[in-house]
């Protein structure tokens, strides 16, 4: 073949590689100069996506897994939100310690969707995730609510003798920082538990059988009536209260409860509509127990009246041989049999709007006693 038909033919192949080559590597080139990214920016928070991730259904591009991803996306970058919560602290000073609520965010996942889609079918690269609020479902305005001293009562015991001061001091331990959730019922029996030795309680003087007399957990009926005439005070329903076969020297006639360890309870339930707080706070002269919770609109006054009294003046005499011949001691004095009724007077913006008998009560009387010394010894 002459050099010039090689020379020509070598030309026209070199030509058509070239044109190939071209061919090939034109698009390629333009495709990469034109890939497909998306950034979305949630919280501060930067998510890169890239063409391989990027696909086209009918025309119209999408982010492969959208769904998976938002989730995902949400998940990284959601706050929770925080409650206010309540401390009842009864043995110090300030009784509430309130810690304030905190917002949460989160970003709107189905708004995200559409925003990815709209991004990438508008040329946009840039998407810039939507926040919402969570609100915590308990804020501290609402906690405050809780903290109003809706009533408190008084008993004094400074004469008590010290077994008696102590088995006192003990149960008031007992219920101070009791917290009632809204119509649940107090029991004294489940919160103060047997009068027992082995639960701490000493002897002294209790009531039983129309008479005072030795046994394990003397006193600790004070507590329950300074708690039952606190719960009077305070509005609540009494759903059950006893009477002492004798009255009491602390409270008027028919305000007192007695309570033992398995027959005769005291119980009440909180109807103020919120959470109820109770303090009890004992020492040796007084026992003074207050209700916290939301406040109350109205007051209440109590009223014993007697309608019956019968003096008992008679003494009983025993013989003490541990005291000297010719001595005598007065261990009681006598106590009169009375009937009585209790009143709960209501009263609403200073105006009195009911007057309500609670309770109608029949009380033994008790001789006095004396002992007379019979001992020979000096």
């Amino acid at each position: 073949m002459p050099k010039s038909k090689k020379t020509l033919k070598n030309i026209l192949i070199l030509t058509a590689i070239a044109v190939f080559a071209i061919a090939i590597f034109i698009p390629l080139k333009i495709s990469k100069a034109k890939d497909i990214n998306l950034t979305v920016i949630a919280n501060d928070k930067n998510y890169n996506f890239y063409s391989e991730e990027i696909g086209r259904y009918n025309g119209k591009l999408y982010l492969k897994k959208a769904s998976q991803i938002v989730d995902g996306i949400y998940l990284d970058t959601v706050k929770r939100e925080k409650d206010a919560k309540i401390t009842f602290l009864p043995n110090t000073e300030e009784v509430f310690n309130i810690k304030g609520e905190v917002l949460g965010y989160e970003i709107d996942k189905t708004q995200l969707l559409y925003d990815i889609e709209n991004a990438l079918n508008n040329g946009k690269t840039k998407v810039y995730a939507e926040i919402n609020e969570i609100k915590p479902k308990i804020t501290k305005s609402e906690l405050i609510k809780e903290t109003n001293l809706r009533a408190s009562f008084t008993t004094y015991y400074s004469s008590s003798p010290q077994n008696r001061k102590e088995n006192i001091k003990l149960a008031s331990s007992k219920i101070n920082g009791t917290i009632l959730s809204e119509n649940e019922e107090f029991s004294f029996n489940e919160i103060v538990g047997v009068r027992n030795e082995e639960n701490g309680f000493l002897p002294a003087k209790i009531i039983y059988n129309g008479d005072f007399v030795e046994g394990v957990g003397g006193g600790v009926c004070q507590v329950s009536t300074t708690l039952y005439n606190a719960s009077l005070l305070c509005g609540l329903k009494i759903t059950e209260h006893h009477p002492h076969s004798l009255s009491v020297s602390y409270v008027e006639p028919s305000f007192d409860a007695m309570v033992n360890s398995y027959s005769s309870d005291l119980k009440f339930v909180n109807n103020t509509g919120g959470r109820l707080y109770i303090k009890s706070v004992a020492d040796d002269n007084r026992i003074k127990i207050s209700f916290y919770g939301l406040k109350q609109l109205e007051t209440y006054e109590r009223v014993s009246v007697k309608r019956e009294e019968t003096p008992y003046l008679e003494y009983l005499y025993e013989d003490d041989e541990s005291l000297p011949i010719g001595s005598q001691i007065t261990v009681r004095e006598p106590k009169e049999s009375l009937k009585s009724e209790g009143y709960l007077i209501k009263y609403v913006n200073g105006e009195r709007v009911a007057n309500v008998k609670i309770r109608s009560d029949s009380y033994s009387g008790v001789k006095g006693l004396i002992k007379i010394g019979k001992s020979k010894q000096p």
